[in-house]
């Protein structure tokens, strides 16, 4: 919802423009999590329960480890794939030449 609300206006913004919207409103969410302590915690932040998929609980730092290590792999993989495939050509071309991708 937050990002839609960012998204929106900025779709007319480019260049520099849209790098200051952009962190802007990341400067102005993370001061409105960091002060409003009844939701968020404030700087002390929430505890969050222990991590389980189907059964096994992620209790030890070394288990985090593995779980943040296999979805790093699957995400690059997925992204490798990605770039591959039609629409990450597309993406790659905006990112090399905006107005060469337009035409």
């Amino acid at each position: 919802v937050l990002g839609l609300g960012l998204g929106v206006p900025a779709l007319r913004l480019h260049g520099h423009y849209l790098a200051i919207a952009t962190l802007g409103f990341g400067v102005a969410v993370g001061q409105l999590s960091a002060s409003w302590d009844k939701l968020t915690g404030g700087y002390q932040g929430m505890k969050a329960p222990v991590a389980s998929i189907l059964g096994y609980r992620f209790d030890t730092d070394l288990k985090y480890y593995y779980l943040v290590l296999a979805l790093t792999w699957l995400l690059v993989e997925a992204a490798q794939n990605m770039l591959r495939s039609r629409p990450g050509r597309a993406l790659m071309a905006v990112r090399d030449s905006e107005v060469a991708a337009q035409a």
